[in-house]
């Protein structure tokens, strides 16, 4: 029987008005949006400092289109939270007169914002960046040299070219000229007509991922036609941005700057009037990233802004080339230059000077010390020349509550640094851990003018010939790491490794990860000498943390050791002495640390597609489903509708991108077909390292997990491969990172009961991420699918898995009973004798509609529903010596609508070979059965004897006896 079509209406769109407050104001620019972890806009938002910014958000399919969870859209204002900031017009539509206007925050305002076809929107995020503004609105201190990571547009260098490498498309050549212009050679477009045709050159361009265009143009003289058209084209050649300039008279008698206008048309105006003759106009389209919306600029040759528009076109990621055109319709004709023609395709983000970052926390008011600038010290410019030098910028994100002075020791670990007060100022200063001495001119403290309290070396335990830096990545937002090992320690160790990982949430470039790793390894490899308290007289009274000297002391065995203050306790006059906490400098003795030789084992990651790695099959649960379409789209399905849906774990070698997904009436054929395959989304995984008997077990030990990034504690897992009767969705209870070794789980949701899980199960994490095909099919059928990896060098080949499904009309049985015991038991094990004849059942309702899509454990006891004309049917199996059935359903019996029932064992006795009894009870509703039956068992005791030595064995009349431990 085939499957049904349905023209229905499966689900609705979202939107919503939201006012989102990110973090402490203004911030130089916001870079980046994600919806759903996924890029959803990307740019250069900087704002106004007197009104809101505009961001565009356009990815309507960001999350599969309409045939899944929709995607993002709309109109966000922008408020940096200048000092002057205005209350914004769409809040005070909402909320009324007296709504503030939010200064000293950033607020995203989006209006009438489209978040997906999901009731439930995903988590937005914004990757924002503060270097150059400070607190107030004003420019950073020392702004010059705030910036590490320098912003970089990358033009391409100039496109314009000689006037033969264009191709002519119409006309002739004659009607242009190449030209000297202040900006290099340039394109007249002199329009002596040929024929009367216009005359259109291009060149073709590859630009991939771009994101600005710029050119310069002048016009000489203004004909009675347009002075002359820049084209932009697409990768497939269509035209898909026009600029026109001096737009012909009889269709703009003010001769304006136009974008697209049509045939005999007024297009989009950016200009007040005509292009002043003989001066340099720069026109710069950005195109916003992830999104369909343009910037575009005009400015006169001041570089002052003349017109500006903001508008959407059809997706635009890469540049196949651009046209010049001079139109000459009719006389007299206009002359018109191009050049400087560039095209730009990164935007990076830079870091902040960690000294201007903690120069900020000292003295901001708001979340910092509040210190006045006066109380800074010279060292911080000193600090900051020479972090600017080495290239060592930081960029932090802090999303939970925490004290300046800890923000401050976090800033200063990441740069080997230490903060300190003046003893002689009272000013604030800083200074680097660096080789900055020279040893012969350090001062030496012996035991004639100090006094050695405490000393410790580092023992053998605390040694690392191996450092892991852990860095959260910029443009990702992941961890990533980077590994060191001193080649010389782990030889003389044997060849075993002590590895130390220490994570810098203040790092975002490998580059800067690679300079604190050396370092670090340096110092964790080898023994340093440490000490606390060590008195000196007056004369270091001038002493300083961070300073350097040489230390002595004949009944230690150092002699001369280049030591480093790291604290200085308050002196004491009355003694004239001063204590300090000191430790031996890593730059004051020779040490070699040697990079291992490795072969590079760099794999290409792009590989053609290959099959899955783990994969099931399974018809959709209805708790899935109203995730998907909420409870008012499930009235538009029939009772008797059945989903395909396939799990399919990412393959293991390259890259891969998605996968297509088909499904079809069982004995049917079909082929890989784009216009109908169902794209879809790698699933999740983990596979289960030790086997878990006790249904009960929440901690599952896992010895896998792949691609858990995006899982999210509330996302199903569909357990195993099994047919869907006979397998358990649970859920993740708390969150999972790659390397756990534990999955926490909330056990048997939806409409599954608990089941054991075997070593080597595969664990399938199916809450956002699986491929379900639109076709509706019915309850007995059975349905053939299969999946098809997609890699970018093409689509998997095969042989394809097919997977043959069938359907049970899962979506509209009611839940099963829960928490289900015995005799007051949750699970006894199959070793568990009633004590009498009379066995006592009880269990919980639970209710498809009213449960809905929360995640409700099997194990509450608590009641749920149950649905309308509810009953419950109660059965018994009679199971051999080895758990086999003998006798299925020996005993059933609807009990009605109750939470508990006695089940007596002599009145309903098991045939003859009765080793164990299952008992099952199943919910029924309106003659529609549970998918599966909350189970228990137990051993029959009838007909067997205990004996001593400990197993089962069969007696004369065919009984088992059980021989006691």
């Amino acid at each position: 029987m085939g499957g049904k079509s349905s023209e229905a209406t499966v689900g609705f769109k979202y939107y919503a008005g939201v006012f989102f407050k990110l973090c402490f104001g203004p911030i130089d620019k916001i870079v980046k949006m994600s919806y759903a972890d996924r890029v959803c806009w990307g740019g250069a938002e900087t704002g106004i400092d007197n009104s809101y910014g505009k961001m565009v958000v356009d990815n309507p399919s960001l999350l599969g289109g309409d045939e899944r969870e929709g995607g993002i859209s709309g109109t966000i204002d922008v408020g940096m939270g200048y000092p002057d900031q205005p209350i914004n017009d769409y809040l005070q539509s909402k909320q009324g007169e007296l709504v503030p206007a939010h200064r000293g925050i950033v607020g995203l305002i989006a209006r009438h914002l489209y978040w997906g076809n999901n009731p439930y929107p995903k988590a937005p995020a914004w990757l924002c960046q503060r270097i150059h503004i400070a607190h107030d609105g004003a420019t950073q201190w020392y702004d010059s040299k705030a910036e590490i990571g320098t912003f970089d547009e990358n033009y391409t260098v100039d496109l314009t070219g000689q006037l033969s490498e264009y191709t002519v498309e119409a006309g002739n050549l004659s009607q242009a000229a190449d030209a000297s212009t202040p900006y290099g050679n340039g394109i007249a477009m002199t329009a002596t007509p040929v024929g009367g045709a216009a005359l259109t050159i291009s060149k073709a361009v590859t630009i991939e991922d771009f994101t600005h265009i710029k050119f310069r143009f002048m016009v000489s003289t203004l004909g009675s036609d347009d002075a002359g058209r820049f084209i932009i084209r697409n990768e497939l050649g269509d035209n898909v941005i026009s600029v026109t300039i001096g737009r012909q008279a009889d269709i703009d008698s003010s001769r304006r700057v136009h974008i697209n206008p049509g045939s005999g048309s007024q297009g989009i105006v950016i200009s007040d009037g005509p292009p002043v003759l003989g001066e340099w106009y720069q026109v710069e389209i950005q195109f916003q990233p992830y999104s369909s919306n343009v910037d575009i600029y005009l400015f006169d040759s001041n570089g002052d802004l003349e017109g500006y528009h903001l508008t959407g076109y059809t997706d635009l990621h890469d540049v196949s080339g651009f046209a010049l055109i001079q139109d000459t319709d009719s006389s007299p004709y206009g002359v018109c230059t191009f050049t400087d023609i560039r095209l730009a395709h990164v935007i990076q983000t830079g870091d902040i000077n960690p000294a201007h970052f903690i120069r900020e926390i000292y003295t901001n008011p708001i979340w910092g010390g509040g210190f006045p600038d006066t109380e800074m010290g010279q060292t911080y410019t000193d600090v900051a020349d020479t972090l600017y030098a080495e290239g060592l910028g930081v960029s932090f994100f802090f999303d939970q509550e925490i004290s300046y002075g800890d923000m401050i020791e976090e800033v200063i670990r990441t740069i080997d640094a230490v903060t300190y007060e003046d003893p002689a100022t009272g000013l604030q200063e800083i200074k680097l851990i660096r080789p900055d001495y020279d040893a012969e001119t350090l001062p030496l403290f012996d035991e004639s003018n100090s006094e050695l309290k405490e000393l410790s070396r580092t023992e053998d335990h605390e040694l690392f010939n191996q450092v892991i830096i852990k860095y959260l990545d910029n443009n990702t937002r992941s961890w990533q790491a980077l590994t060191f090992q001193d080649a010389a320690a782990i030889d003389m160790s044997g060849g075993r490794i002590n590895s130390k990982t220490i994570e810098y949430a203040g790092i975002s470039r490998p580059d800067v990860a690679t300079m604190v790793g050396q370092r670090d390894l340096a110092r964790f490899s080898r023994p340093y000498h440490k000490g606390r308290r060590l008195k000196l007289n007056m004369a270091a009274y001038a002493i300083k943390p961070g300073d350097a000297f040489k230390l002595s002391s004949p009944r230690h065995g150092i002699t001369e050791m280049v030591c480093r203050v790291m604290k200085r306790h308050p002196g004491s006059w009355l003694n004239k002495t001063v204590e300090i906490d000191w430790v031996e400098d890593i730059f004051g003795v020779p040490y070699n640390t040697y990079a291992v030789p490795v072969e590079s084992g760099w794999v290409d990651p792009v590989q053609p597609a290959t099959d899955f790695v783990h994969q099931t099959a399974f018809e959709v649960p209805y708790f899935l489903h109203i995730k998907r379409l909420g409870d008012s789209g499930m009235q538009f399905l029939d009772d008797d509708s059945c989903l395909y849906a396939l799990a399919g774990a990412r393959p293991e070698n390259g890259v891969m991108l998605s996968y297509d997904l088909y499904s079809y009436a069982d004995g049917g054929v079909q082929l890989p077909d784009k216009e109908i395959a169902a794209t879809s989304y790698f699933t999740p995984y983990a596979v289960v390292s030790v086997d878990v008997d006790d249904p009960k077990v929440t901690d599952i030990p896992v010895s896998l997990l792949v691609d858990v990034d995006t899982v999210r504690v509330g996302h199903l897992v569909l357990i195993g491969n099994n047919a869907d009767d006979q397998r358990e969705i649970a859920a993740v209870s708390t969150s999972v990172s790659d390397g756990d070794t534990t999955l926490k789980l909330t056990r048997a949701v939806s409409d599954t009961v608990p089941k054991a899980i075997a070593a080597g199960t595969v664990i399938y994490f199916i809450g956002d991420h699986y491929g379900m095909t639109n076709t509706e099919y019915l309850p007995g059928e059975t349905v053939e699918g299969y999946g098809v990896p997609i890699s970018s060098l093409g689509e998997f080949t095969g042989p394809y898995t097919y997977h043959d499904l069938p359907m049970m009309g899962r979506l509209f049985k009611p839940y099963p009973p829960a928490n289900l015991t015995i005799d007051g038991l949750s699970f006894p094990g199959n070793t568990y004798q009633p004590p009498n004849a009379d066995i006592v059942l009880t269990w919980n309702h639970r209710d498809r509609i009213l449960q809905s899509d929360q995640i409700i454990d099997y194990f509450e006891a608590a009641d749920y529903g149950p649905e309308p004309s509810t009953t419950y049917l109660v059965e018994a199996d009679a199971l051999d010596g080895s758990l086999a059935v003998i006798s299925a359903s020996f005993f059933s019996l609807n009990v009605g609508l109750v939470k508990t029932y006695t089940f007596n064992i002599e009145t309903n006795p098991p045939p003859s070979g009765t080793f164990f009894v299952r008992l099952r009870v199943i919910t029924v509703r309106d003659g529609e059965a549970s998918l599966q039956g909350a189970e228990v068992v137990f051993s029959y005791s009838s007909g067997y004897q205990l004996v001593e030595n400990g197993d089962y064995q069969l007696v004369e009349n065919g009984d088992y006896l059980m021989l006691e431990n």
